[in-house]
């Protein structure tokens, strides 16, 4: 259960820049959790991997 802590709720998508290729669910996660545990806050929540249509 959350305690009283304030926090940002983020709802989208991460897309890669131009002709950059593509980045797999495991490497954005990888990149994210290493973010947010840099700046010692928590991330809770879910992801999944987006495929264009």
């Amino acid at each position: 259960m959350r305690q009283n802590k304030s926090g940002v709720e983020i709802e989208g998508i991460v897309l890669v820049n131009g002709d950059e290729g593509t980045v797999s669910h495991e490497e954005f996660l990888e990149a994210f959790t290493r973010f947010v545990q840099q700046q010692g806050w928590i991330f809770a929540g879910a992801t999944k991997q987006s495929r264009p249509e």
